[in-house]
C-alpha cells in the first residue's frame, strides 16, 4: 500500500451523450498534447471520497454526486508507483453547467477514441478496466452431490 499523500490520486469518470470528459495533461506549443481523466490529489486525512468531491468542486465549479468506484490500481508514473481510485460520478442537475477554470484544457471525447489520445497513465486505467469489464465472474462451488446436471422427470 501507498502510503505517501503525493502518489495517492484520485480521478472521476463523466459521461454524458455517449462522451468522457477528459483534461489534457500537458500541452506543447500548438495546443497538442496528452489527455488523461482529470484527476486530483489525496490530501493527507481525506478519504477517496471527500478528496473526490472537493477536487471535482474545485475544477467543474459545481457539487457533484460520487457513485461506485470502477478501478482501484497501482500505476507507474515516471519511474515511481502511485495508487489511483476511479469513480464514476453524475453532476447535481440543479446546479446548472459546470464552468471549469478557462486555463483548464478540457473537453469531451467519444469513448471509441480514448485510446487514439490517451497519455501513458490513462491508458494503463483504460485497460484496467477492460480488464473488469471482461473478467468472468467465479464459479460458485457446488457442495456435495454430483457435478453431473439434474435429470428430467
Amino acid at each position: 500500500m501507498i502510503k505517501s499523500a503525493a502518489n495517492r490520486k484520485v480521478s472521476f469518470w463523466l459521461e454524458e451523450n455517449g462522451g468522457v470528459l477528459l483534461r489534457q495533461c500537458s500541452a506543447d506549443k500548438d495546443g497538442r498534447g496528452p489527455w488523461d481523466l482529470p484527476t486530483g490529489d489525496i490530501r493527507e486525512g481525506e478519504t477517496e471520497v471527500q478528496a473526490l468531491e472537493r477536487f471535482a468542486l474545485d475544477l467543474l465549479k459545481v457539487p457533484c454526486e460520487v457513485g461506485p468506484r470502477l478501478l482501484q490500481l497501482v500505476l507507474t508514473v515516471d519511474g515511481a508507483a502511485q495508487q489511483r481510485a476511479v469513480y464514476k460520478i453524475k453532476l447535481d442537475p440543479r446546479a446548472g453547467v459546470p464552468r471549469p477554470d478557462p486555463s483548464v484544457r478540457m473537453g469531451w471525447d467519444k469513448k471509441s477514441r480514448l485510446g487514439d489520445i490517451a497519455s501513458v497513465e490513462f491508458r494503463q486505467v483504460l485497460a484496467a478496466l477492460r480488464a473488469v469489464k471482461t473478467a468472468k465472474p467465479p464459479l460458485k462451488p457446488k457442495i456435495g452431490g454430483s457435478s453431473a446436471p439434474a435429470k428430467k422427470k
